[in-house]
């Protein structure tokens, strides 16, 4: 027994990830598979998402990723896919906020209309994402982590993109 090899570090466990197709929510997914977790991937791209779970299941085998497609602004989008994760899985354990956009303009050009979709997304959708995680691990009585994909720009924000770094400070 002490030659076989150690247990992967997230063996057992379930992640959901939002914007689990976008390039950080795929390295992000493809990290965790690796070290044993499965792993509900959340993105509002249905057709990046099939392709994301097609490939991690030819990697990590089909029982081990799913994906459910999800507008993290919209509340009842957001439970449901939370149900079908703990319909899929059992349970959670690790939920990754990683859902974003980014945009950049003067303050002076940015629409009224682009300044709320990154509030929406960035701000409200990390919060309807985290309060129903929350809710979750309340009931599994089991603990979980919550992971915040931020930005350095929620704490030192760049010139011309203020509807992202206000929305990502909010996030903060």
């Amino acid at each position: 027994l002490s030659r076989m090899p150690k247990p992967k570090a997230l063996a057992g466990r379930v992640a959901y990830i939002t914007g689990g197709a976008g390039g950080i929510g795929q390295a992000t997914a493809a990290r965790m598979l690796s070290e044993g977790a499965c792993v509900m991937l959340a993105d509002i791209d249905q057709d990046a998402l099939n392709g994301a779970v097609a490939a991690f299941s030819s990697k990590f085998g089909k029982d081990n990723v799913r994906g459910v497609v999800v507008d993290v602004t919209k509340e009842d989008a957001v439970e449901n896919s939370f149900k079908a994760a703990v319909l899929a899985f059992g349970g959670l354990d690790i939920v990754v906020s990683n859902a974003g956009i980014a945009s950049a303009s003067p303050i002076e050009d940015t629409s009224l209309a682009v300044w709320q979709k990154n509030i929406d997304i960035l701000a409200t959708g990390y919060f309807l994402v985290s309060r129903e995680a929350f809710r979750l691990m309340l009931r599994q009585k089991s603990g979980g982590n919550l992971v915040f994909v931020a930005s350095k720009n929620g704490l030192a924000a760049s010139p011309g993109a203020s509807a992202y770094c206000t929305a990502k400070a909010a996030e903060i």
